[in-house]
């Protein structure tokens, strides 16, 4: 459904059969300015609404730099009134990757710093480069953050180390803690669409309500977490899809 891609400047979306492939190309590093922030919005949220997409990409156009953090000149001249009104923005954004109707594929090649981790973190899974690196700097600038995403992916000594030193820590080192997998430079995009076409063969309208019933039960204790699930596993399990793929397992 091509009329829902939205007119941006920064982020570019790109269908290929039932997979979106959304570009960061902000030059020169991908710093995240307010209009960026709203187009990562809009990006995603065109993704869910299109029905055809199963899956999506979140890679960037530049070899060195992912995301490299916020635009610190977009700080200029802020006052209390519009810094809530950019926080707004800056939450929606995350949360449009976080709650994006299909999965979403981190493919990272070079820095990820700042925002850049937090887009990582609020993807559902990331494939990175042996040349990737993330790391959360903002502390050596006198200000806080990324806490919260942070401990989606790294045990809670691991967060505050880097929370707290703004330390950049390599992919390889990540992968070794099982927050990622790391795959050469220039086997990267191969591999991220490798992924996204197995996902994609899976039941579009059952990945779907599954992507929605993890994020329900992400931070639930694990009783109210099943209880909930299972109401998932309900809904899923009388869709069409459900029945249609029940049918052809047993026809194989």
């Amino acid at each position: 459904m091509d009329d829902l891609i939205p007119k941006t400047e920064y982020i570019t979306l790109e269908k290929k059969e039932h997979i979106a492939i959304v570009t960061m190309h902000r030059a020169p590093v991908n710093a995240a300015n307010k209009q960026f922030y709203q187009e990562m919005l809009d990006v995603f949220d065109a993704i869910g609404a299109d029905k055809e997409m199963r899956v999506a990409i979140l890679r960037s156009d530049f070899e060195k730099y992912w995301c490299a953090g916020n635009d610190i000149k977009d700080f200029a001249g802020m006052t209390p009134e519009s810094g809530h009104i950019r926080h707004r923005v800056v939450y929606n954004s995350f949360i449009s990757v976080y709650d994006c109707a299909v999965p979403v594929i981190a493919a990272i090649d070079g820095y990820a710093l700042g925002t850049g981790l937090c887009y990582a973190a609020v993807c559902d899974f990331i494939i990175a480069t042996d040349r990737a690196v993330l790391g959360a700097p903002e502390i050596n600038v006198g200000v806080l953050g990324l806490g919260t995403f942070m401990s989606r992916m790294f045990p809670q000594q691991i967060m505050r180390r880097m929370y707290f030193t703004g330390a950049k820590v390599k992919a390889t080192e990540l992968e070794q803690w099982g927050c990622l997998q790391v795959v050469p430079a220039d086997k990267l995009m191969e591999e991220a669409m490798a992924q996204a076409q197995e996902l994609a063969k899976k039941c579009p309208g059952t990945v779907r309500i599954g992507k929605e019933a993890l994020n329900r039960i992400e931070f639930m204790d694990l009783k109210n977490g099943f209880f909930m699930e299972q109401s998932y596993t309900r809904r899923a399990g009388a869709s069409e899809d459900a029945k249609e793929a029940q049918r052809a397992f047993f026809e194989k």
